[in-house]
Formats: C-alpha cells, structure tokens, sequence
C-alpha cells in the first residue's frame, strides 16, 4: 500500500513538475498529537483560528498522528486539539510569519473534552521543518526601530549577509538598494502581499509602501523554496496589515527644518554688515515634513475586514555643488585681450558662443579673493513630493473561501538641480525632474476543499511610469543661444551641452528625456495536498512583461570647446567660419514589448531597433593665415532600449 502511494506521489510530481511554483504571502503550521505514554492519536481535530479575525481552519490527524495546516496568511494565531476521551489543549499566541512552518506538538491529557490545558510552552523557535535561510522583520521591530526616511529596505540590513550598496550606484540614488550575501543590488526580487513588484529596468521596487502599512516582511537570502525565483539575490516578501475586529488607527508627523539645526563644521559664519562677500552665509535650506497615518477595522464583524494607509513626503533642501569657472582678473582678462585684438582685425564674435560664455558666473568664494579665485559655490534646492497609498480588503465567506485584495500607489515629483546619476555640470540651473508613478494591485482567492487539499489562486498587476526630463524641457534654448535646433520634438528641447576645456560647461543631463511605462501582468496559483506524514505543493506563476520606452541621448547637441584656456576662448568667440546647412537626423523611437510566459522567461518576441545618425559639421576658416581649420562634432542618438 505504502509502494502506490509513493509511486502515485511520484507520478503526480512528474505530471506537475512542469511550471514554476506559485509565489505566495503565506505559513504553514503542523505537529503531531500524542497521549501521555507518547502514543500517536489519529483522528484528532485540530482547529487553528486567528486571533485577529476569528477566521478558523480545521483539520484531522492523520495515522501517524500528525497534521498540517497550509496556506495561513501571516499573524497571531490559536492552535487547539481534541479527542474524545481527552481534555482539550490549546495554545496561544503562536505567531505566524510570512513563509515560516511552525511546528506545535500536542501531549493530550486524560479526561473530559469539555475540560481544557492551556499549553504555557511556546512553540519551537528554531524551524526544523525547512531547510530556507532568511529572516523576517516583525512588526515591532517596523513599528519600534528608529528608521531614517522612513524606506522599509534599510531593516533589511539587519539580515545577516546584507549589506549597503556602493555609494553613487544606480538604484541607491534611485530610492534605495542592498546588496545580500555578495549578490548585486540588482538581482534582488521583490513582492508585496504576494504580486511581482519589480521595475522591469534596474530591479527595485515599483511600489514603496508605508512603514506603517507593512505587517512584516522576509528577507530570505539562500535555499529558498522552488516556489521563489526569478531573481539570483535575496528574496524580500513585503506583507501588508489587514483589519481586524477592532478598530485601530494612528497618525504621525515628522518635522525637520533649518530653523532647528545649528550650523555645522563645514558651515559659513552668519552674514554681518562688515561680512566680506564671499566669506558669509546663512545656514542651506533644509525643510522636510514626513506625515500620514493608518485606519484599519471590521466592516462587518468576523467577515470582512479593511485597511487604509496615507504618507506623504515634502522635501525642499539645499545641495551644496563647488564649480570651476573663469577667474576675473586672469582668465577673463586674457579673454577681453585676444577678443579686442581680433575685433580690431575685422573679426565679431560668435553668437552663440558670446551668449555660452555670458551664462557662465563669476566667483563668489574668496580663494584668496574674489578677482583670482576659480571657485563657484551654488546651493540650489531639491524639491521633492511623495505620496504613498494602500487599500486592503479582506473577507471571510464561510469556513472554506478567504478573499484579500490590496491596491498600493506611489507618486514622487522629484526635482534635483544636479541630477544624482549624469548630472552635466556643477552649475546651477540645469537640472532634471524625476516623475515616478507605481501603481501594484492584487487578489486572492483562498479555497479549503478538505482536510486534504487547499487551493490559492492569485491576479495580480504591476505598472511603473518613470519618466526624466532635463529642467528647460519644452523651451528651445538653443535656438535663443544661436545653436542649431536639433530637434523637432519640443519634448528634446532646452540647454544645449557646451564644454569649454578646464571649466564647468552649461547644459543638461545628456541622456534625457527618457519616459517609459512598465507593466507586468500575473496569474499564479497554489495547490496545497496533504497526505499525511507528506505534504505536497505544486503551482505555478505566469507574467506577461510589457515594456514601453524611449531614450533621447544627447538630443540637443553636445559641443565640445577643448584646448589650452586661450584656445577654448577663441573657439568660442572667433567667428571666422562660414557654416554649411546640414540637416540633423532623427529617428522615432520604436516600443518594445517583451512577453513571459510560465516559466518565467522572456520569450523570443522583441521589437527593438536602434538608430545612430552622426553628422559633422564642417567650417572652412577665414582668413586662411589662421591655417586651421574649426570643426564641432554633433553626435544624436536616440535608442529604444
């Protein structure tokens, strides 16, 4: 008998073997009951019931005496077993976390049904039940913890192997990283209440929920279960709070302003009227007011349950950028110099080089006074604003269904006078705006068939908008300088990237605008079968992958003035060249789709096309004593990753 059985089990692992595990947000809880001479006790009713929702699940021991009960959502649970002819024992507090199997064993006491043992010995702490590396962040440790900025990621490197990304890396200047057990920042997976919450491009989180919205969440950094993939890091398991049968709500505010700090080290004194310019400053704005709060409770006792959070973030701070620029007395002097010589000659100056150079401030840092310093000290302001929504529904429909759906936004205009990752220069006024919307929606459908067999069934989506545009988007400023338009598209439009040799240049990030809208499509589902001394799951977890995007690298022309000082001034003065009219390419920019199917893979379905077009723009100089000849080199591209 015990041969068919395992040869059935075999058979249906082989039939099943074929799609990828379903990912899911929950525990499992088993044990095994015995009388006092540590006879197993079949038959015996187990009854498992939430603390918070009252929602119960029972189940039968099996010959063996054991039980197990899957597909638990997280929380504090009541684990309680009978059998005529016993008193009934129960514990209490067992406290169930994401992807965790707690084992709690029962020695049934003699006597009446109706008597009862409350069991005083916690459960186990050390899982022996699974061989999966990780550790989860409670509730308490989210609620109590001090946290800066309040991002869920920085508990993560209270994990063993975890660890801070390298300084000035894509995703840690993008909302935050962490590397695990030496693995890239990039190669971490993230899922909130069970639902892919990837962006498709650099491998952070889509959605960043509330601090105060997260239950708990797992960092599991090696032999995870073949349900989790995808990625070759940590897997980091996000779940949310849910209602309960009482209320419970909270609200916070945080405030941090310049009027509350005293100056640091670095700090100018306070400007007085013997102050010398440039000696004197007041303390860089810094105004950030962090505020939100949560609402949780029944909508209809013992059934139906909700859950509502609000954070919003208002950022305005200064960020302090040193620049070389001409110094008055020097540079400028020996310009002033060589432009009145060649004005005497019979030569004007460029345009549009003149109206380059006029946007290039004089220094306002003593080093050692103003006429010879070389050093331009700007502190423009970040303004950032942030918001952060989450709605959770869940519902008890009898003993057998359990239905949870949640729906979490986040939204950042996020304005940066230097932008963080290619930023052009260290001149103010040529910055970029980030406006980042993700959107994470899913629904379970948890179904009991029996003691045996439990089913989950999951849809969820994924959508990012990520879009980056230089700061003069929309203005063609390069036509107001006497540049060439170099694009059509007002979209292209704004500073046109000059660089004069030994100075900072003007000019606008290189590689935007860029905007892309990323969504990923999900059906995963989970069967749950217990036999007994054995449990069985199988599953599988299907996304569709859509990603649409452009990039316009140097799209406004990138002008390089590069020489010794003397030369960078007569390049961008001098004119002595007679332009020839070419016609600067530009090509569209495709959309890129890519799909997956069950196992994960993106198949072999992609629309990508890349176009370089490189035009040379070539002057013959007047007169032909100067023997040489200027050339500016105007590179455009525009790929569709």
């Amino acid at each position: 008998m015990l041969s068919r059985r395992l040869l059935l089990a075999l058979c249906l692992t082989c039939a099943l073997s074929w799609p990828v595990l379903g990912v899911g947000p929950t525990g499992t809880i088993v044990g095994t009951v015995v009388d006092p001479s540590e006879a197993v006790i079949p038959k015996a009713q187990v009854t498992v019931r939430n603390q918070g929702t009252n929602a119960t699940r029972q189940v039968l021991t099996n010959d063996d005496g054991d039980f197990s009960v899957p597909l638990l959502p997280p929380g504090m649970y009541e684990v309680s077993a009978e059998k005529g002819g016993f008193r009934r024992s129960v514990y209490s507090n067992v406290s169930l976390d994401v992807d965790q199997t707690v084992r709690a064993d029962f020695m049934l006491q003699i006597g009446q049904p109706s008597e009862q043992v409350v069991v005083a010995e916690t459960v186990p702490l050390v899982q022996t039940d699974t061989s999966t590396l990780g550790q989860v962040i409670e509730r308490k440790q989210v609620s109590d913890l001090p946290l800066n900025e309040r991002n869920f990621l920085t508990f993560a490197l209270l994990v063993p192997g975890g660890q801070l990304p390298v300084q000035g890396s894509q995703n840690s200047t993008q909302g935050g990283a962490i590397s695990v057990n030496g693995a890239r920042e990039q190669s971490n997976d993230f899922l909130l209440d069970g639902v892919d919450n990837n962006d498709l491009y650099i491998n952070q989180y889509s959605v960043l929920p509330s601090v105060d919205a997260i239950q708990e969440f797992k960092v599991q950094s090696s032999d995870y279960s073949a349900e989790f993939g995808r990625s070759g890091g940590a897997q980091i398991n996000v779940i949310l709070k849910s209602g309960t049968n009482q209320f419970h709500g909270s609200g916070f505010d945080f405030v941090r302003n310049r009027h509350l700090d005293a100056k640091n080290f670095f700090d100018e004194p306070d400007c007085t009227p013997d102050s010398i310019q440039g000696t004197c400053a007041p303390i860089p704005r810094l105004d950030r007011n962090q505020f939100g709060g949560t609402l949780g409770g029944p909508l209809r006792k013992d059934n139906t349950f909700f859950f509502v959070s609000y954070e919003g973030l208002r950022l305005r701070q200064a960020t302090t950028r040193e620049a070389t620029v001409p110094s008055q007395n020097v540079d400028l002097a020996e310009a002033q110099a060589f432009f009145g010589l060649m004005q005497n000659l019979g030569f004007q100056p460029n345009p549009a080089g003149a109206a380059a150079l006029n946007l290039i401030p004089a220094a306002n840092v003593a080093v050692p006074d103003l006429g010879d310093s070389n050093t331009y000290v700007s502190a423009p302001v970040i303004q950032n604003t942030v918001n952060l929504l989450t709605v959770k529904l869940d519902r008890q429909a009898g003993s057998n269904n359990t239905f949870t759906g949640h729906y979490s936004l986040f939204t950042e205009n996020n304005f940066n006078p230097f932008d963080p990752v290619n930023a052009f220069t260290s001149l103010p006024g040529y910055g970029a705006t980030a406006m980042n919307r993700g959107q994470n929606a899913g629904f379970t459908w948890t179904h009991v068939f029996n003691s045996h067999w439990v089913n989950e069934a999951r849809l969820g989506f994924n959508r990012l908008r990520a879009a980056d545009f230089q700061q003069d988007s929309g203005v063609n400023i390069s036509q107001q300088l006497g540049f060439p338009t170099t694009s059509s598209n007002p979209v292209d439009w704004g500073y046109p990237n000059v660089n004069i040799y030994g100075f900072d240049g003007i000019g606008e990030p290189v590689n935007y605008p860029q905007d892309r809208h990323d969504n990923t499509y999900e059906f995963a589902d989970n069967l749950a079968w217990n036999t007994g001394r054995h449990q069985f799951k199988f599953g599988t977890d299907i996304r569709r992958f859509q990603l649409n995007s452009y990039l316009d690298f140097i799209s406004r022309g990138d002008w390089f003035f590069e020489a010794k000082p003397l030369r960078a001034w007569r390049r961008l003065w001098r004119r002595c060249c007679r332009h020839r009219s070419r016609t600067f390419a530009r090509a569209e920019s495709p959309t890129v789709r890519r799909k997956s199917g069950p196992w994960r893979n993106s198949w072999p379905e992609f629309q990508t096309t890349l176009w370089r077009r490189r035009v040379i723009q070539t002057t013959d100089c007047a007169p032909p004593a100067l023997g040489r000849m200027c050339k500016t080199i105007f590179v455009y591209c525009r790929v569709s990753p």
